[in-house]
Order: C-alpha cells, then sequence, then structure tokens
C-alpha cells in the first residue's frame, strides 16, 4: 500500500498509524528504509537483503560442492545472487556505511569462490571474470 508523506516532518495518514504520528521506519520496494530526523535522509537497511545474498550465495556454494568450476560459480552468483542485494538500489540514498557493507558482501564471495587470503584484494578476480565492484553497480542502476 502506497501512501504519502509531506517534507519536512514525514506525517502519514494510513491505515496503520493513527493520528498524525511521526514515522522513521517503512517499507519500500520490498526493503526497509530509515529517515534519519531532522536531516530526512533516507537510507537502505540492508540487514534483509545481506542475509538472502548470503543464503542463496551459499546454497550455490554447497550445490556446486568443494572441486566446483570457479567460472560457473561467478555467473550463478551474478545472476541469483546480485539480484537480491541489488533491489531496489534505484531510490537509496548510498552513504559510505553502505557501500562498505555492500562491497564486503560482494568481495566476500570472491574470496570464497576462488579460496584466496582475507587480506588480498579481489579486484584483479572481479577484473579478469569480467564484474564490476558492486559500488559502480550501484551507481549505474540509477
Amino acid at each position: 500500500m502506497a501512501f504519502h508523506c509531506k517534507p519536512p516532518y514525514i506525517n502519514c495518514k494510513c491505515p496503520y498509524v493513527t493520528g498524525d504520528q511521526l514515522i522513521s521506519y517503512f517499507t519500500v520496494v520490498g526493503g526497509f528504509t530509515k529517515h534519519t530526523l531532522p536531516y530526512h535522509i533516507a537510507e537502505a537497511d540492508l540487514s534483509v537483503s545481506l542475509g538472502k545474498f548470503y543464503g542463496s550465495f551459499n546454497s550455490i556454494l554447497t550445490v556446486l560442492g568443494y572441486n566446483r568450476n570457479e567460472p560457473l560459480a561467478v555467473h550463478l552468483v551474478k545472476t541469483y545472487c546480485l539480484p537480491t542485494i541489488l533491489y531496489g538500489s534505484e531510490i537509496w540514498s548510498v552513504s559510505a556505511a553502505t557501500h562498505k557493507s555492500l562491497s564486503v558482501a560482494w568481495n566476500n564471495a570472491f574470496r570464497r569462490i576462488f579460496n584466496t587470503c582475507w587480506r588480498e584484494s579481489p579486484r584483479l578476480l572481479q577484473f579478469y571474470c569480467g564484474c564490476l565492484p558492486i559500488a559502480f553497480l550501484v551507481d549505474q542502476r540509477k
């Protein structure tokens, strides 16, 4: 259900709120968004998306097994996991913390597929696999 909010305060009249109450947390496009007052900056709450990303990623690696084909794993992660983490990114106000949490998940996926050390940067792996860093993918979708 869509409802309209008026700046500078988010006073919403909807069936779930009685009267004019201040709302600071609501659902948008299947994900959650937090409004920080008094600045009215909407930030994405990625806990649900990251959980779905890691869940589908672990399922893919379990099905592929220990002696997996790395290009196939990268293709499956790009096909099934990446859309779950980028769903709704068109409307996010992306902060440095959001970029960092997205980058950590994307980089950890490459580190785990190729069994590299956590200290090594996965940028070269992403380059050779034809994948962009997650910050560029989020900016492309806007």
